[in-house]
């Protein structure tokens, strides 16, 4: 808001609360997609088979195929009775609060995933027009504003804690920072676990990775000590806050955190991708750890890839390791807050 248009308080307060909603109604557009991809892959409220993205969820004629249609209904017959689906009791407490119930709920469900597959295809359409364009900057441009519209969602996935540890022991290497050096790290919108777009993974618990991989990387590459680091962890949604007050009020009292780390082993990635705390993980899909001090990252049991989505309903087996309790530190030993 430029300084010439704030002439009183209530220009400024209306300005305040104009830009709240706004960002309020981001935050809700996110959730909305998310419950969207749950709706397309979601495989714990339901044994139907996941459509691959929204694309496929629609037909010629931009109508939701039997397909979609089953899916939302078996969603929608979850929703009565969500039990210890965390997901499902989400994506409940979401419509409770929008006041949508009853009858609305499927027809709901239905506007969100159609809106999503729009969205989707109005995104391919501006890049299609930037490339025809033949700019460079038009291209640029292009991918960098594709989102501008875009809700704001709170799904994470693993990959991104890879590119991070990639840059810090680049910036390592090139003398951009310092060993022994690091005391506090902020991370910012760091999300959590809820349905993966791409791999729309939810056979575990709703999770957050990236707090837990930044401490582990610092520890990892020498650029300070785990017990000394305090990890400041931000983000817009208050639904992703309230899981880490949670988890750290867990930890308190002696519970561990539990994380998956899924890998798909169609994707290529290199084993060395996946060291954790020195020591090389050969990895066929999946590691569940419980996540300690990095220095105790010394051992793990994995599991097999699931043949079908569908089995991952008993899946992965109740094994892991068992690691120290203190997965959330004291303030002073390492925390995350």
């Amino acid at each position: 808001m430029p300084a010439v248009e704030i002439k009183d308080a209530a220009s400024w307060d209306a300005w305040i609360r104009a830009r709240d909603r706004e960002i309020r109604g981001c935050i809700d557009r996110g959730i909305e997609d998310s419950i969207a991809n749950l709706i397309l892959f979601g495989t714990s409220y339901c044994r139907l088979p996941p459509i691959p993205g929204a694309a496929q969820s629609v037909n010629t004629r931009g109508e939701l195929t039997p397909a979609a249609l089953e899916r939302i209904h078996a969603l929608t017959l979850a929703l009565r009775q969500p039990g210890g689906n965390e997901r499902v009791r989400f994506v409940r407490d979401f419509l409770q609060r929008k006041e949508v119930a009853g009858n609305k709920v499927k027809v709901y469900l239905m506007q969100i995933l159609q809106r999503l597959f729009h969205d989707e295809a109005d995104y391919e359409v501006t890049l299609r027009v930037a490339g025809a364009s033949g700019d460079p900057e038009a291209v640029f441009l292009g991918r960098a504003t594709i989102f501008k519209d875009r809700g704001l969602s709170f799904d994470t996935s693993l990959e991104p804690d890879f590119g991070v540890d990639t840059m810090l022991k680049q910036m390592l290497q090139k003398g951009l920072i310092s060993r022994n050096t690091i005391r506090r790290i902020a991370v910012i919108g760091h999300g959590v676990g809820f349905a993966d777009k791409r791999l729309g993974l939810d056979f575990y618990p709703i999770q957050t990775l990236q707090p837990f991989a930044i401490l582990e990387t610092a520890s990892r590459l020498g650029l300070g000590k785990a017990e000394a680091i305090r990890v400041l962890a931000c983000d817009l949604n208050p639904a992703v806050l309230a899981h880490v007050s949670h988890l750290q009020a867990q930890a308190r009292r002696g519970h561990s955190y539990v994380v998956q780390l899924p890998r798909d082993p169609r994707n290529g990635w290199d084993s060395d991708l996946l060291r954790i705390g020195g020591t090389l993980a050969k990895l066929s899909v999946h590691r569940r750890i419980r996540l300690p001090r990095p220095r105790h990252f010394n051992r793990s049991r994995f599991a097999p890839w699931p043949s079908g989505r569908q089995s991952r309903r008993k899946w992965p087996p109740r094994t892991w390791t068992s690691w120290p309790s203190n997965s959330i530190f004291p303030p002073g030993k390492g925390s995350i807050w």
